[in-house]
């Protein structure tokens, strides 16, 4: 079996289940085999025809987050049109997406890190696995998470009563979500909308057996996503606007 390297081969656009959208993928190799060939007849001995199959693999890379996936096509020269393609593992496009803003989300981690924006690594990466956990029903470990990630949110972007912005714990959830609020980013709706939902939620699933149905874990993740975009996204399309817009005459 010859194993073909494909360095110059196009990129694919493919789901990735690690990333849950379309993205990017190279092929790193492929091979092919499971090759035959049968003689038939249509009725007339003297005229047969071949009939020809083939498996051609392909070793695929996400360019986002570098899953790997393999990538089986069948050939079989009777069948009319596509060839017949399946993947390993199957691809999972049954799942909650992310948002479109989140590669926007995701390029603030790898910034410089005089960047001023730039959220401590785990905000990020809690981020990514409450949607781990999400999409494969895990919904104990996704609510204490989301609890988690509100609370380092509100404790990273948080200001104290005369306008600091320390970094510290408040020392209670309810003192770091003022901080929150009095930072700007919100309301005292929204402050009691959070305290009400994530961090209840969160204390329920940590020391009442709340086990959260996965449509309760994906309306307070909605919840959450309104907040990381209000902190990380808005101030940079206004930043785009501003600089797009024409001056006044």
């Amino acid at each position: 079996m010859a194993i073909n390297m494909n360095d110059n081969k196009p990129m694919k656009k493919l789901h990735c289940n690690k990333c849950t959208t379309i993205t990017s993928h190279k092929t790193l190799c492929n091979y092919r085999n499971g090759e035959g060939e049968e003689e038939q007849y249509t009725g007339d001995e003297d005229n047969p025809y071949f009939v020809n199959w083939h498996d051609d693999w392909y070793m695929l890379e996400c360019q986002g987050c570098e899953n790997i996936v393999l990538e089986k096509s069948y050939y079989l020269s009777d069948l009319d049109g596509d060839d017949d393609i399946s993947y390993y593992p199957p691809l999972n496009t049954e799942v909650r997406q992310k948002p479109i803003w989140y590669p926007q989300f995701r390029s603030i981690l790898h910034a410089p890190h005089d960047y001023s924006d730039r959220p401590e690594p785990f905000i990020l990466q809690a981020y990514d696995a409450i949607y781990s956990s999400v999409n494969t029903e895990q919904t104990i470990p996704a609510m204490l998470t989301l609890r988690a990630l509100l609370e380092h949110l509100s404790i990273e972007h948080g200001i104290n009563g005369e306008g600091v912005k320390t970094g510290k714990d408040k020392g209670s959830f309810k003192k770091n979500i003022t901080a929150l609020k009095n930072a700007g980013y919100i309301t005292d709706r929204q402050a009691e909308t959070l305290e009400n939902t994530i961090y209840d939620a969160g204390s329920a699933t940590m020391h009442r057996s709340y086990n959260p149905s996965k449509q309760s874990v994906e309306s307070v993740l909605d919840i959450l996503e309104k907040l990381i975009h209000t902190i990380y996204i808005e101030p940079k399309t206004v930043e785009q606007i501003e600089t797009e817009k024409p001056e006044r005459q």
